[in-house]
């Protein structure tokens, strides 16, 4: 008779509607391919789950509020269970008071050594400092106050309970998989006793499209596996793609303009470019450098997972900290009169997640001082979104922030200060070995020529990040998270799949490239270019006619609004449902003032025309024989390519 496998989804944060609705599909897809499933509950064992620190659960948390929370937990768990029909493991079965006592032991010495605490062999306490970060805004420091202290604490002893946890059940239960969701402490202790005890584990988590997509699919073995596969692009950047991933490039572009999602942390573009252009007090004849901050909290993250599992190497910096990189770029400023720096602090540093400001806030503005005329300020909680930013800028600075590489799909060239991190050194995206290098390239990109190759690779990159790594199962399952009563399941042909890429491969890339050069074809290349040109279009009529955004309405949507608004003080938008639809235009680009007359005319007898007229970094639109002028770098830039790619509509 065949042994029956067995696959354990372990989740204590049932609670969080998103992780858990993933990770059910998954284990309804391999149940109906003869697995038996089991789903642990969680009834207030852990310590600090994610369900905690989404609520903003204090350090001196009551035990009524963690309570409630579990309340909610059981809630959502019975549903789940209703559903699928799960077997159930409880974690209060594999809770002792010798357990107990032993993962209370770890922090009774003095706080300052608690990182270095190791539990059965793994670094609890460098990996505690993961979520640590995530929740505070600041890596750990010599003599932390209380509250930081129980914080650090309560997340080394949930990990390592996760832990024990984990190893208890797998020696109970032989599975032959186990998922857990998303990278935080509580997964990697689970992954580190799945991988002492050889059974295979796989992160789950969701693309980042349009926010989050959860009809997207990543299954990780290694926490970083996309900073490996984002350093691979270069084997496949040659190959066109199918002019959906196009597309799709394109409307996740106007959803970060203009949209809000928990990971979009600027506010929406306001597009009032010229007040913001006097505002700042710009000089239309200097050449314009966006620089993009990243928050401390993800490198703090990486360095962790990295220093821990040593998955890949670690990546070449020209700095020692952001703070030595703005020094240096103020200096440059000074030295070089002919441009104009402009610098967005991460908007997460500042108030507007959490209620309250990071430590390295307060340490970059002890050290770079205040704004000068070539070198200016936007600290995080000014009303100035970093899209109305990118749309003057002629070159895009990071560390490693994704800002960038959002740059580079609007056709601005982009250079991070980290080499083998998630830029790959190309041409319209490069990274620096050493000082003289960056500064070198600072140069040469701000004297960029960009073509069509550059956005055509900026576009491929997306897909190559996006879309290549993670499954679609987007024909069965709902791409948001809106409709908490809703609980998909896939097709059984869907099913067979995710069994396959989990239990024999070949892997979800490896599956996806095979499929992408499949379809190739002889139009390939020509569909491309034309689905291109068609997001060219889409994306300048949004930003000249933007999409206005709505409240939410739903009891659901209202509620997840309230929690957001509590933990972020911004109001959620979401783009309406039904927004203004695109209806698809003839555009002409020029740089002969002299026909705007002519323009108008042909303008408004022909309503389906559209004109970009550029003066350098001023344009003008005309269309229904008006016109609307701008300050736009970016828009001119993209008509101009639009206008220098030959290939038919």
């Amino acid at each position: 008779m065949q042994k029956l496998s067995k696959t354990i989804l372990f989740i204590p944060e049932v609670g969080i509607f998103p992780f858990i609705r993933s990770l059910a599909i998954v284990g309804d897809a391999l149940k109906k391919q003869g697995d038996t499933v089991y789903l642990t509950y969680c009834t207030g064992q852990m310590i600090r789950c994610p369900m905690m620190d989404m609520f903003r659960l204090s350090a001196q948390f009551l035990p009524s509020e963690k309570k409630r929370l579990c309340h909610l937990c059981s809630k959502q768990f019975a549903k789940v269970i209703k559903e699928y029909d799960f077997e159930i493991i409880n974690l209060s079965d594999f809770i002792d008071q010798d357990l107990l006592q032993s993962i209370e032991g770890l922090t009774l010495s003095p706080a300052n050594t608690w990182e270095n605490t190791v539990y059965q062999g793994f670094s609890v306490g460098k990996m505690a400092q993961f979520d640590f970060a995530l929740a505070t805004k600041c890596a750990i420091y010599p003599n932390m106050s209380l509250e930081h202290q129980t914080f650090f604490g309560d997340y080394i002893k949930n990990t390592s309970l996760a832990l024990a946890l984990a190893d208890k059940i797998i020696k109970v239960h032989a599975p032959h998989l186990l998922f857990a969701y998303n990278p935080y402490g509580q997964c990697q202790g689970v992954r580190y006793a799945s991988e002492q005890l050889n059974i295979p584990f796989f992160q789950v988590e969701n693309a980042s499209l349009f926010g989050a997509d959860f009809s997207q699919f990543l299954f990780l073995k290694k926490t970083y596996a996309k900073l490996i596969h984002s350093q691979n692009w270069k084997n496949s950047s040659e190959q066109p793609i199918n002019s959906h991933y196009v597309m799709e490039c394109w409307k996740d572009t106007v959803f970060r303009f203009y949209s809000q999602f928990s990971h979009v942390f600027s506010s929406r573009k306001n597009g009032n470019i010229q007040d913001l252009f006097n505002q700042l007090a710009l000089d239309l004849k200097k050449k314009t450098i966006v620089v993009y901050t990243s928050s401390q909290d993800e490198r703090v993250g990486f360095n962790c997972v990295m220093e821990i599992w040593k998955e890949c190497k670690p990546p070449i910096e020209v700095f020692k900290s952001q703070i030595e990189w703005l020094l240096m770029l103020k200096a440059y400023s000074t030295r070089n009169k002919d441009i104009q720096i402009i610098v967005r602090i991460h908007p997460r540093e500042g108030n507007r997640q959490f209620g309250f400001l990071s430590r390295h806030l307060i340490e970059l503005k002890e050290a770079i001082g205040q704004s000068t005329p070539s070198f200016i300020i936007i600290w995080p909680d000014d009303p100035i979104s970093s899209y109305d930013l990118l749309e003057l800028a002629d070159l895009c600075l990071v560390s490693w922030s994704y800002m960038g590489q959002e740059a580079t799909r609007v056709g601005i060239p982009t250079l991070s200060y980290l080499n083998g991190m998630y830029y790959s050194n190309d041409d319209f995206m490069q990274t620096a070995n050493n000082l003289k290098e960056y500064e070198e390239k600072i140069e040469q990109m701000l004297g960029m020529n960009i073509e069509w190759k550059h956005l055509l690779k900026a576009v491929r990159f997306f897909h190559w990040r996006t879309f290549v790594p993670s499954l679609d199962l987007g024909k069965d399952i709902p791409s948001d998270c809106k409709n908490n009563q809703q609980w998909p399941h896939l097709s059984d042909s869907s099913a067979k799949i995710v069994n396959r890429l989990l239990k024999k491969g070949p892997n979800v890339i490896e599956y996806n490239i095979n499929n992408w050069m499949k379809s190739l074809t002889n139009n390939s290349e020509k569909e491309e270019t034309k689905a291109l040109r068609l997001g060219i279009r889409l994306f300048l009529d949004k930003l000249f006619y933007p999409p206005k955004p709505t409240k939410p309405n739903s009891f659901f949507n209202r509620v997840v609004n309230y929690f957001w608004k509590k933990i972020s003080t911004k109001e959620l938008f979401y783009l309406k449902e039904n927004p203004r639809p695109f209806s698809d235009y003839q555009l002409i680009y020029s740089e002969d003032l002299s026909c705007m007359n002519s323009f108008i005319k042909q303008t408004h007898d022909n309503h389906a025309l559209r004109v970009i007229l550029s003066d350098s970094k001023n344009v003008q639109l005309i269309h229904n024989g008006k016109t609307i002028e701008r300050i736009s770098p970016m828009a001119a830039r993209l008509a101009r390519l639009h206008h220098q790619n030959t290939t038919s509509k």
